[in-house]
C-alpha cells in the first residue's frame, strides 16, 4: 500500500498479480475516483455536505445516484437501469417503506412494521405478508407467511433452552430438536422423521464424529492448527475417504494443496500470488486450468476464453456473446435470457436447452425465495413449489397435492437429512466446503455420489438417487434450480459455467438490500479495496465460499473479515428478521453488519468467508 501526505491510501495492490485499486482524492479528502488493475475508472461525486451522490462506473454500466434527507438518510437510489427506489423511515431511522418511482406515481414495493424493541413484527411484499413474534429476550418465536403461495399459511416455530441455544424448529414438515453439552456444542439432533444424529468433539471443540441414525456417519480429523485434514464417510457397502493436505512446494500453507479422493485418486491445486486457483489436476488425467486479468476476471476458464468490457462484465464466453443491463445483471447468454425486478432480483430464466423457471420472493432482495415455477424449454409438464425459509436456511419445498421435500438442518445451517414425498430419507454426505457429495438411505446404503469440477459444475453423478428432480442442495450447500448453473447464494445467483456471480455485488449500492443506509465501504464504493464485483469466493472455491453472496471476492479480504468477525449466536435470529426480511446463514450475521441481540451461542468466526456451516 502507498499513501499521500494526508495519510490517505493511494494504492492497494497485489505485487504478484498487479490486481488492486488506485485512488485520487478531492481537496476535502473525499475519493475522487478509483482505478482497477486494468485501468478502468470509477468516479464519485458528492454534495456540499460531502455525501456521495453519484457513482459512475466504467462503461457499459450506468451511473447510480443517491438523494438524502436533512438527517443524511438515503431517500432514493436510482440504479444503472434508471429505476428509482425511494426509502421512508420511522423516528428511529428504520426503513418502513420502499417505493418505486413510476411514470404514473410511486408504487409501494415493501412495507415493514417494528415493535418497541426494534424487532420486525411484519413485512408486506407483493402478495405476501410475514409476521413475527418474539420472546422477552427478543428471540424470534414464530414466523408466519401468508399469501402468494401454494400453501395458504407457512408457519415456522422456534424454541430455546435455558442457555439460549435453539432447542427446536418446527415447520410444515415436522419438528427438528437439538441438545447440547455444557460447552453449548450440539450433541444430539432429532430429525423430522424421529431419527437421532449424534455429534462428538475433541478438546478444542472441533466436531470429530457424526453418527446418523441409519448407521452411516462421518469421522473428521484435524491437525494441530485446527485444519480439517481428513473426512471418512462410512456407509453400508464401503467407506469414502477424502484427505486434505496443506503442505506444498513452499512448505506449510493455509490453502489446500491436494485432496485425496475416494478410490485412491488425488487432485492437486496450484494458486497464483493472489490466492486464485490456477490449476486443478487429478491423478486420473483430468486437468482444469484458469487464468486471470488484473481485475481478477477469469480470462481462461478450463480452456475456454472469456472476454470483458471496461466494467468487468463478461461479454463473450468461447463463441457465445453475453449481454448485461445497465446495472450489470447478465440478461442474455449461454443459451438463455434472464429477467429482473425493480430491486434487481432475478425473477426468470428462459433457456433454450434446459428448463425455464420463474422465481418469486417474500422480501425485496434475493435472500428469501418464496416460489419456483419450472418447465422444460420444449414444453410439457413442469413443477411449481413453495420454499420454506428459516433462520437456518431453506427447510422445505412444497408443491401441489401435498408433495413435499423437507430438510432437517443443524443449528449452524448444515443439512443433515432430507425427507422426500414418498417418505424416504436421504442423509447427506458433505466435503470440506459443504458440497453434497453423496446420499445414504434410511437403511445405510449409499445411493448417490456427486463429484464437482472446481467451480461447481458436476464432473460425475451416479447412483439410483442422483436424479435432479429430488436434489436441490448441491455445490457448497447452495440451493439450485435445474442445475448447478443456477445456484442461489444469499443475495445473488451463481453460474458454475462462468465461475462467477451473474450480478454485481449489491453491497456497493447503498440501500440495495433494503437497509436504506450508506455502505461506502462496499464494492464500488469510494473506500472499497475490493476490485471485482462478480468474483465468487476469491476465485478460490477449493478453500473459500460465499453463502451470503456478500463476502469479499478477494481471498485475502476473506481472511481479514474473518479476523474481525465477532462471535455469533443463534440468539441473533431475531436480528436477522430485522434486516429487511433477509434470513442469512446465522454464522454470517455480524460479519455483514446485521446487528443484533446478545452473543450467547458461539460459533467459529474464522469460517465466515472460507467454510461451510458443516466445518464449524
Amino acid at each position: 500500500m502507498t499513501y499521500d501526505a494526508a495519510g490517505n491510501p493511494l494504492t492497494v495492490k497485489n505485487a504478484a498479480t498487479g490486481q488492486g485499486i488506485e485512488r485520487t482524492y478531492n481537496d476535502n479528502g473525499t475519493v475522487k475516483d478509483s482505478t482497477d488493475g486494468r485501468g478502468s475508472k470509477t468516479a464519485y461525486a458528492y454534495d456540499d455536505q460531502g455525501r456521495l451522490t453519484t457513482v459512475t462506473p466504467p462503461a457499459r454500466r450506468q451511473p447510480v445516484r443517491y438523494t438524502y434527507d436533512s438527517r443524511s438518510r438515503i431517500t432514493s437510489v436510482r440504479d444503472g437501469n434508471g429505476k428509482t427506489i425511494e426509502y421512508a423511515y420511522d423516528a428511529a431511522d428504520r426503513v418502513v417503506q420502499l417505493s418505486e418511482q413510476t411514470g404514473t406515481g410511486d408504487k409501494v414495493v415493501q412495507q415493514t412494521d417494528f415493535d418497541a424493541n426494534g424487532n420486525k413484527i411484519a413485512n408486506y411484499f407483493a402478495a405476501t405478508t410475514k409476521q413475527f413474534t418474539y420472546s422477552p429476550r427478543n428471540q424470534v418465536l414464530t414466523d408466519v407467511r401468508r399469501g402468494g403461495g401454494i400453501v395458504a399459511t407457512d408457519t415456522v416455530v422456534y424454541t430455546y433452552d435455558a442457555n439460549n441455544n435453539l432447542a427446536s424448529l418446527r415447520d410444515g414438515g415436522g419438528t427438528t430438536s437439538y441438545r447440547y453439552n455444557p460447552a453449548n456444542d450440539l450433541t444430539e439432533l432429532t430429525d423430522l422423521a424421529g431419527g437421532v444424529t449424534r455429534y462428538t468433539y475433541d478438546r478444542d471443540g472441533n466436531r470429530t464424529r457424526i453418527q446418523y441414525p441409519n448407521g452411516q456417519g462421518a469421522l473428521r480429523e484435524f491437525d494441530k492448527s485446527q485444519r480439517l485434514t481428513r473426512i471418512t464417510n462410512y456407509a453400508r457397502g464401503g467407506n469414502e475417504v477424502r484427505s486434505y493436505d496443506y503442505g506444498g512446494s513452499r512448505g506449510d500453507t493455509d490453502l489446500v494443496q491436494s485432496v485425496g479422493e475416494p478410490g485412491g485418486a488425488t487432485t492437486r491445486y496450484t494458486y497464483d500470488g493472489a490466492g486464485q486457483l490456477t490449476r486443478a489436476a487429478t491423478s486420473g488425467g483430468a486437468t482444469y486450468s484458469y487464468a486471470y486479468d488484473k481485475s481478477g476476471n477469469i480470462t481462461d476458464f478450463q480452456g475456454t476464453a472469456m472476454t470483458y468490457n471496461a466494467a468487468n462484465q463478461v461479454t463473450r464466453v468461447g463463441n457465445t456473446n453475453i449481454a448485461s443491463d445497465g446495472q450489470g445483471n447478465i440478461t442474455q447468454g449461454l443459451g438463455g435470457t434472464a429477467g429482473y425486478s425493480s430491486t434487481n432480483q432475478q425473477i426468470q430464466r428462459q433457456d433454450t436447452t434446459q428448463q425455464n423457471f420463474q422465481v418469486s420472493y417474500d422480501t425485496a432482495d434475493t435472500t428469501q425465495i418464496q416460489q419456483v415455477t419450472s418447465r422444460a424449454a420444449s414444453g410439457g409438464r413442469g413443477q411449481r413449489y413453495d420454499v420454506t425459509q428459516t433462520a437456518l436456511g431453506m427447510t422445505a419445498k412444497a408443491g401441489l397435492l401435498g408433495v413435499r421435500h423437507s430438510v432437517s438442518r443443524d443449528p449452524s445451517g448444515t443439512p443433515v437429512v432430507q425427507r422426500n414425498p414418498d417418505r424416504s430419507l436421504r442423509y447427506f454426505e458433505l466435503d470440506h466446503q459443504g458440497s453434497v457429495t453423496g446420499h445414504t438411505r434410511g437403511d445405510g446404503t449409499r445411493t448417490a455420489s456427486f463429484r464437482y469440477q472446481p467451480f461447481g459444475s458436476y464432473e460425475r453423478v451416479s447412483g439410483a438417487d442422483s436424479a435432479q428432480a429430488d436434489n436441490f442442495i448441491g455445490f457448497q450447500g447452495g440451493f439450485f434450480v435445474n442445475s448447478p448453473a443456477h445456484t442461489q447464494f444469499g443475495h445473488r445467483w451463481y453460474d458454475s459455467r462462468l465461475g462467477r456471480f451473474t450480478q454485481p455485488d449489491p453491497i456497493g449500492t447503498p440501500g440495495a438490500s433494503g437497509d436504506g443506509q450508506s455502505n461506502r465501504n462496499g464494492i464500488g464504493g469510494p473506500y472499497s479495496v475490493e476490485h471485482s464485483v462478480y468474483s465468487f469466493a476469491g476465485s478460490n472455491p477449493c478453500n473459500f465460499s460465499d453463502p451470503s453472496g456478500l463476502a469479499p471476492p478477494d481471498a485475502s479480504q476473506c481472511a481479514l473479515r474473518a479476523a474481525n468477525a465477532v462471535l455469533i449466536t443463534l440468539a441473533a435470529i431475531g436480528s436477522v428478521i430485522g434486516t429487511g426480511g433477509a434470513v442469512l446463514p446465522v454464522y454470517l450475521l455480524v460479519a455483514i453488519g446485521a446487528g443484533g441481540s446478545a452473543t450467547l451461542n458461539v460459533y467459529n468466526a474464522a469460517r465466515v468467508c472460507s467454510g461451510s456451516p458443516g466445518l464449524i
